[in-house]
């Protein structure tokens, strides 16, 4: 068994067992108090929205081209956006699941409204959102989510960026909470694939999708696989 300090934070998740193995963004980079809606918050959100209503605005006298106005626009809906989303990880942290939940949905319609072409920040979102689902046991809606950020994440950012192999490993942990294990199981040998290639055998985000492969064999039956990875 690997020393304590050596362990990935799915190991180390995996061990209190749980619906704690679904990883964030933040968690994954990681390898390598007030209540989420706060009056103040809720004003910087109108401020956000009411930045993009206008195409034009005075400025000493003249006018400022729309594309000004819409790039400062995405800028405040991003910067929001990372506050929530930095919202839903300290309410996750804390247990309230369900609160944690509410900040996405309401992080989701936010990036919706101010989607355009930019299919990233949807995506970004979604996936948040699809976490605090996993989170709060909500592993249906959690897997439908990371479908869809999977398709747009494959098309658009391609199958080896990190992002998409993020959510293809957070889709496995979901098919495999639903008892799909067989799929839970090539979806993580899909990701270990790639990351022992890029990243290396003993990179942090490797052994903690080694782990996930581990737990599927035990799962299957098959524990002499099973023991070999770890």
């Amino acid at each position: 068994a690997r020393a304590e300090h050596g362990r990935s934070p799915r190991e180390r998740i995996t061990a209190g067992g749980g619906d704690d193995r679904y990883l964030s963004l933040s968690e994954e980079a990681e390898m390598g108090g007030a209540s989420m809606v706060r009056r103040e918050s809720l004003g910087r959100c109108a401020l956000v929205l009411l930045s993009v209503v206008a195409a034009w605005s005075p400025v000493q006298g003249g006018a400022q081209p729309a594309a000004q106005v819409n790039a400062q626009a995405a800028a405040d809906v991003d910067a929001e956006l990372a506050r929530m989303a930095s919202e839903v990880r300290r309410l996750d942290g804390a247990g309230d699941h369900p609160q944690a939940v509410r900040v996405a949905e309401a992080a989701v319609a936010l990036a919706a409204r101010h989607a355009g072409t930019d299919e990233a920040r949807l995506a970004r979102a979604r996936f948040q959102l699809a976490i605090a689902y996993g989170r709060s046991g909500r592993t249906a809606d959690a897997m439908v989510l990371l479908q869809e950020t999977l398709a747009v994440q494959e098309r658009t950012l391609g199958v080896e960026h990190p992002d998409t192999l993020s959510t293809r490993n957070n889709l496995a942990t979901a098919y495999s909470h639903l008892g799909r294990t067989e799929e839970a199981l090539a979806l993580y040998l899909s990701v270990l694939t790639v990351q022992e290639r890029v990243m290396g055998a003993e990179h942090p985000a490797t052994l903690s999708t080694r782990s996930g492969v581990a737990n599927a064999y035990f799962t299957l039956g098959r524990t002499a696989e099973a023991m070999a990875l770890m």
